[in-house]
């Protein structure tokens, strides 16, 4: 409960171990424990091996248990009146019984599971770029639909979208992705996708690689859709990705009346003067995820002329051996004065598109830690 998820299958799981351990499994050990001293050992092993079978058919049964649907209850983190107001109900509920009305701590507890965390309204997009150390994994939000574009790296049995992904997706109570897009076969972009798959239901998913994924469609120039009076459109690849190189990435622009968004994944200085020459200055964004984490090969002047951007966001690992961003890179943005932010330093960057403008948020700086520091 303290991470907002509830196992409903905990009582019926207990149910079922408990007595296996306690009425077979254990005696059953113990018996082949003192028995050996009696019995020759193949007689006194048949207590161990009748142990040993229950423990793997308890085993089976926790494991099927765990992957039926609705095996446990998720709620987004509630907000601090909730968790005081939570306060005051259980206080209620454990007073005396002789104290009055002891039932309305039931209403007190009430703002924990009906609280639900803001949408964007229709027309608005809420962007999300992750933290997800060397990699790239962001999260596109409108009124009733979410984008999510690659999901960071995986290392051994550790990967971001289990880790940092599903994670987010839960706090902000998204019990759907529409959309999965896969800019390219890379580590850094393609490594959580499969626990993620697993985690959340998944309405599509596009990517230049669709051979790596289920039930993946290709990510072509010219696709287009339009969720909640947000235009979602596929700049690159314009063939069928047969390279499978970074040129080939995926390239998502995001438009409302309220801002772009451009998500051009790791492609490099060849992609970037064709998307000139195709698009010239409709490539124009307010926010721009840096090409290739910032490399020297990407973010050529020209690329940057024709974007315009208000931001460049750059994902990035602190301290990566890549040495991303790159100081020409760097220099290039910072000569159009243009505001560079990187989730290295400042963790997920959050944006918000709305009618007042454009919002941002830093993590780091919302959730500082007395020994963060600028």
């Amino acid at each position: 409960a303290m991470f907002q998820q509830v196992s409903l299958i905990a009582p019926l799981a207990n149910m079922l171990a408990v007595p296996v351990f306690d009425l077979l499994a254990v005696p059953l050990t113990l018996s082949g424990v003192l028995l050996l001293g009696v019995l020759p050992d193949s007689w006194a092993g048949i207590f161990f091996q009748v142990a040993a079978k229950l423990m793997q058919w308890l085993w089976q049964a926790l494991i099927y248990l765990a992957d039926t649907p609705f095996s446990q209850w998720t709620q987004a983190p509630p907000p601090w009146w909730a968790l005081l107001c939570s306060l005051a109900g259980v206080a209620l509920l454990l007073a005396p019984r002789a104290w009055p009305a002891r039932w309305l701590g039931l209403m007190w507890l009430a703002p924990l599971f009906f609280i639900k965390p803001a949408l964007p309204a229709l027309g608005e997009t809420w962007f999300t770029l992750l933290d997800v150390g060397q990699g790239l994994a962001a999260v596109v939000r409108t009124h009733a639909h979410t984008l999510v574009f690659d999901t960071g790296p995986r290392f051994g049995h550790f990967d971001t979208g289990d880790a940092v992904i599903e994670p987010y997706l839960r706090a902000m109570d998204v019990q759907r992705i529409d959309t999965l897009m896969i800019s390219h076969g890379d580590n850094d972009h393609i490594g959580g996708a499969q626990s993620l798959l697993q985690a959340l239901p998944v309405v599509e998913v596009r990517s230049s690689v669709p051979e790596k994924l289920a039930r993946a469609e290709w990510c072509r120039m010219g696709q287009h859709w339009i969720w909640d009076d947000v235009d979602f459109t596929v700049l690159n690849p314009d063939g069928d990705g047969s390279k499978r190189a970074n040129n080939d990435s995926c390239v998502l622009r995001v438009q409302s009346r309220y801002g772009i968004i451009l998500l051009p994944a790791d492609i490099e200085a060849q992609t970037e003067r064709k998307l000139i020459a195709r698009y010239d200055r409709q490539l124009h964004a307010d926010i721009l995820v840096a090409p290739h984490h910032g490399s020297k090969t990407s973010s050529t002047m020209e690329f940057i002329a024709a974007v315009a951007p208000r931001y460049v966001l750059f994902p990035v690992g602190y301290r990566n051996r890549y040495h991303h961003p790159h100081p020409a890179v760097l220099e290039r943005y910072v000569a159009r004065d243009i505001v560079l932010r990187d989730s290295a330093s400042a963790g997920a960057l959050e944006f918000r598109l709305g009618a007042g403008g454009i919002a941002a948020k830093a993590y780091r700086a919302q959730h500082r830690r007395y020994w963060y520091s600028d």
